[in-house]
């Protein structure tokens, strides 16, 4: 198939994936987390304080994000003054739903304005995760396999579900693949403008969810196992993309890393706690080690289950190292 077919075809299906979501994002009210979530990024981006409810429950990147549309409006100062509460974890990591619904409720958000042009900050960072979909597999496999891994994300309910709405999940997973892939292409061809972007979108994922800690030494292992199988040395590299993550990490909280640690904290201490749990039928306050294989195979298109046997259907020749 040539390029010019290939573009179409991946420019059609992301446009049919915009489509879709905006469909979505401008039809649903605000969900519960968006409600907890909305406007905070304004806050810490204007007055560089983790001061108010709400602001530790996750790192500042995608409240940063989500909350561009309200830089350009003005609300009710009184909404984030909490002057008789003590800064403590509890405070810090606590929902403040009322806030959220004061936000919302403002006339510069009269239809949901400003929470549909929230919502697009994700829906664009879906599409570029959509476009790296297509580059990797067909980096690995073909261009063919590029479009046809395409099309399963195109279609595929959860990336769909997750890309119009305001919340950490899908910028993560966004900054998280694109790390993969610019991390994989390090190891390959020692390069380092990959190492560099490595490094980049490892701060990005680092900044948005406390979660994307455990990507250090999952690539640091897969880094060693590279090494080890191909007789070269790769460590090095591993250093630097982690030093520049870790800078990246610390220029959004603006060199005060506090809150980073402060988050962890509150996160450790609801693990102690435990949290209600629903599994076939079951309670639990600790939940099931098994919870998420379970929920990925109930939730997760049977095509998007076994990406290889679609892969088999491309063919064409591997795009050359030169196009990537």
């Amino acid at each position: 198939m040539s390029i010019i077919k290939i573009k179409v075809l991946v420019v059609s299906m992301l446009i049919i994936f915009f489509i879709q979501s905006f469909l979505s994002l401008n039809s649903k009210s605000a969900t519960f987390d968006e409600v907890q979530y909305f406007g905070i990024g304004k806050y810490i981006m204007l007055t560089q304080k983790w001061d108010i409810m709400g602001a530790i429950l996750h790192p500042p990147l995608s409240y940063y994000l989500n909350s561009i549309p309200l830089l350009f409006v003005e609300e009710d100062k009184a909404i984030w003054s909490y002057e008789e509460k003590e800064r403590n974890l509890d405070f810090l990591g606590a929902v403040d739903y009322y806030r959220g619904q004061n936000l919302l409720s403002m006339a510069e958000n009269k239809n949901d304005r400003l929470l549909i042009l929230s919502r697009l900050t994700v829906t664009i960072l879906s599409l570029v995760l959509g476009y790296y979909v297509f580059l990797f597999a067909g980096t690995l496999f073909g261009e063919m396999s590029g479009v046809v891994a395409l099309g399963l994300y195109t279609f595929c309910p959860n990336m769909l579900a997750f890309s119009g709405i305001c919340v950490p999940d899908m910028p993560l997973t966004v900054f998280c693949f694109i790390f993969s892939y610019y991390y994989w292409l390090s190891l390959k061809y020692r390069s380092t403008k990959n190492t560099l972007l490595a490094g980049v979108f490892l701060g990005l994922s680092l900044l948005t969810k406390f979660t994307a800690i455990a990507i250090l030494p999952i690539s640091g292992i897969a880094t060693l196992i590279y090494s080890y199988k191909y007789k070269e040395k790769r460590v090095v590299s591993w250093c630097w993309v982690a030093l520049i993550g870790i800078l990246i990490l610390f220029i959004g909280y603006g060199f005060n890393i506090t809150p980073y640690i402060q988050g962890n904290e509150y996160r450790a201490s609801q693990l102690e706690l435990g949290q209600s749990s629903f599994l076939a039928g079951n309670y639990s306050n600790k939940g099931w080690w098994y919870y998420y294989i379970i929920a990925f195979l109930l939730k997760t298109p049977s095509p998007d289950l076994d990406p290889a046997s679609s892969c088999n259907f491309a063919h064409n020749k591997k795009i050359s190292r030169k196009d990537v």
